[in-house]
């Protein structure tokens, strides 16, 4: 999909990376330090009976950055099925309700326009506030097309959902963009406190110890693309154990329910572990699905996947376990 000439309205729902830093289910924020926005969800988005979910963080280039949220008819766990099943469906049954930008290097929303080829207009967009060389927009969407698809409750839950960009654009706060945990370097050790899904608590250094490699997955129940390459991830962890690497799962939401759901509809056998942004930082990843590979001693081996890139991993981990 190009950079240059994105297709908003349709194709961007089939993005295979949920970049941006975790989301904080408990209390429905949506922290996103690399862009420096922050979303607290309204009531209404937190109470509505159709799945509201996002693809995290998403580059336009490398000064500009997006995200957005969408809208299905559909709960939350129905979607996951649904968008583990056919990832193409899933998508074709949501319409997005907003995108929300950062326009990096002083620019304005021209240079969105630009950059997506003319799918979006400056007239369209809300400016939500600017910090230093940053300037933040909220773009709502209203598709008529995709209401007149609902049926009943649906249909008025999607339309009240639209009418509501004055409370969305108040909902977020922006600050400056945080970036620093885009440079973790080779060698550098990985160290973390976390919890396992009954609540107790587990170190990175237990974690890790156990293997001689162990891949890491960063991910949450809300990211199509992570719920969408577990299966897979459960192979590897099988095919591997025998070479000592094992694959640990890092849960960045809290909604232990559904991550349990999941688990047991692909098999998960590796252990899962619920994180938080209090240590974003610790990690080296700005997005979601991450993996990346750590030895014995929690020291970052130097590869790192931001997306989901199930045919890439068994290629990458060979050569550290023949070492």
């Amino acid at each position: 999909m190009s950079k240059k000439a994105i297709c908003f309205l349709a194709a961007l729902m089939l993005c295979v990376c949920c970049a941006g830093a975790p989301a904080e289910e408990a209390g429905r924020v949506y922290d996103m330090p690399s862009i420096g926005m922050r979303f607290e969800f309204p009531p209404e988005y937190e109470n509505a009976k159709g799945y509201i979910g996002t693809d995290g963080v998403l580059e336009l280039d490398g000064a500009n950055y997006y995200m957005y949220l969408f809208y299905c008819a559909v709960p939350k766990a129905d979607f996951n099925r649904m968008y583990a099943e056919n990832p193409g469906e899933a998508s074709a049954r949501a319409s997005v309700l907003f995108y929300a930008f950062a326009v990096g290097e002083g620019k304005d929303f021209s240079e969105v326009v630009k950059l997506t080829g003319g799918s979006m207009t400056a007239e369209g967009a809300m400016e939500m506030g600017k910090e230093g060389d940053y300037t933040f927009y909220l773009y709502p969407i209203e598709d008529a097309g995709f209401a007149a698809s609902l049926d009943g409750d649906y249909r008025g839950e999607y339309a009240a959902l639209c009418a509501m960009k004055d409370r969305v654009a108040a909902s977020f706060a922006c600050y400056a963009p945080v970036n620093e945990y885009t440079g973790l370097l080779d060698g550098s050790v990985i160290r973390f406190t976390a919890k396992d899904l009954d609540g107790n608590p587990v170190s990175s250094d237990e974690l890790f110890s156990r293997h001689a490699v162990t891949f890491v997955n960063i991910w949450a129940t809300w990211c199509g693309p992570c719920v969408g390459e577990l299966k897979e991830l459960q192979a590897i962890h099988t095919r591997f154990l025998d070479k000592d690497c094992a694959v640990v799962g890092l849960l960045t939401d809290s909604d232990i329910d559904e991550a349990r759901r999941l688990m047991e509809a692909n098999g998960i056998t590796y252990d899962v572990v619920l994180i938080s942004s209090d240590f974003t930082f610790a990690l080296p990843y700005s997005g979601i699905p991450t993996s990346f590979f750590v030895d014995r001693n929690g020291a970052f081996l130097g590869t790192k996947f931001v997306g989901a890139s199930p045919e890439l991993y068994e290629p990458a981990l060979e050569p550290f376990l023949e070492k």
